[in-house]
């Protein structure tokens, strides 16, 4: 289990950010694969605004089935799909499989019984995917997935969109930054074997790696994204390669990445070594002010509030403008970590959720990203 998150993470995590930091984006559209979406062809065009609106439904309940309640990332993820909820006037109930693949069956038939709408779900992985979309199905309840690829794509017709990160992009620029701060000798982590975001950034590592034949990896490693396995990992690369005989250190997520970062500040080495991590918890934004993690990307927790919007919209008989939601996060090294920090956990201001929906607004875009104001 990952550990309770901080104070700080909380409120963090309770954040929605400035409309002036979010823009909409006319993305590239994903091409489905069954690992998770790559972007190829141009994003279609919203709506038209002389388009007749439905009349609003008060009656609405929605499930959302997640792998976590404690995590940092999917408190933030949680939060943004209960903002989102509220502002639509939809009743949302969120729970979770602890990250349990043996339990998430069983969470989601009392998710069901519990007579909701809609199905927002985040699978286990690749594998669970059918059996949880045959099983809502079987129901009769329409589903979006997010986060997690579920195997097959929604022209498959199981489910209505996947609303997940552009994580290969995400993997390449992380990979990138780290390259460019000078590093030639670097551990990775993957993350989650069959997870596919995970999949997704490690083939943008891959690719920034492979741009670089002088760069090193000496490590590559595929494990769970907790706090504790990262701190179990580094005790064995220090073993294998003392000194540290590497001078980078990717990630995989934050939470992993910290528990990395605490085994090499207790053995003093911290400072030899530049740190990659994902998701921007509270705890990574205060290191990479002070340097101690070169650097770190997020934003992808708009995912919750995205899914419920999408939802809500099919249940009001609006399809989705395009079957794949992409969100673009944002990169941040000490260079910007200030300003991220000012403008997405000190002084946020409310996204209205309203303007995301085509109930409400019929040119509402599709594409998301998460940027910093000028």
């Amino acid at each position: 289990m990952c550990q309770l998150p901080s104070t700080r993470a909380i409120w963090f995590a309770a954040v929605v950010a400035s409309t002036a930091g979010i823009a909409p984006v006319i993305a590239q559209q994903p091409t489905m694969t069954k690992e998770a979406p790559t972007t190829s062809s141009p994003e279609a065009t919203p709506g038209s605004k002389n388009a007749s609106l439905p009349t609003p439904r008060k009656d609405l309940r929605l499930g959302m089935l997640i792998p976590h309640r404690t995590n940092p990332f999917w408190v933030a993820f949680a939060k943004s799909a209960e903002q989102a909820a509220k502002n639509l006037g939809v009743d949302l109930r969120i729970v979770d499989y602890e990250n349990r693949e043996e339990k998430e069956i069983d969470t989601l038939q009392g998710l069901i019984a519990s007579g909701i709408n809609g199905l927002i779900v985040v699978p286990h992985n690749t594998q669970m995917g059918p059996a949880i979309l045959d099983m809502a199905g079987r129901n009769n309840i329409p589903v979006t997935v997010a986060d997690r690829w579920p195997g097959i794509g929604p022209e498959s017709g199981k489910y209505i969109g996947f609303v997940g990160s552009n994580d290969e992009k995400a993997g390449h620029d992380i990979a990138s930054e780290l390259l460019r701060q000078g590093c030639t000798k670097i551990v990775v982590n993957n993350g989650v074997r069959g997870h596919s975001g995970y999949q997704a950034r490690t083939r943008g590592r891959t690719k920034a790696t492979s741009e670089h034949p002088e760069v090193k990896v000496l490590r590559e490693e595929w494990a769970s994204s907790v706090r504790a396995e990262g701190t179990k990992m580094m005790e064995a690369w220090l073993t294998a390669l003392p000194g540290p005989e590497f001078d980078c250190l990717y990630g995989g997520n934050d939470d992993w990445a910290m528990g990395a970062w605490k085994v090499l500040s207790d053995r003093g080495v911290a400072p030899k070594v530049k740190i990659a991590g994902l998701d921007l918890i509270p705890e990574v934004v205060e290191k990479l002010q002070q340097g101690t993690f070169a650097v770190s990307a997020g934003g992808h927790w708009y995912e919750g509030a995205l899914s419920v919007v999408q939802m809500y919209d099919f249940l009001h008989g609006i399809k989705p403008a395009q079957p794949i939601t992409l969100v673009t996060d944002i990169v941040v090294t000490k260079n910007n970590a200030a300003k991220f920090e000012e403008q997405f956990i000190k002084n946020p201001m409310e996204i209205d959720w309203k303007q995301r929906s085509r109930v409400f607004n019929a040119e509402a875009p599709s594409g998301f990203v998460v940027q910093l104001r000028p």
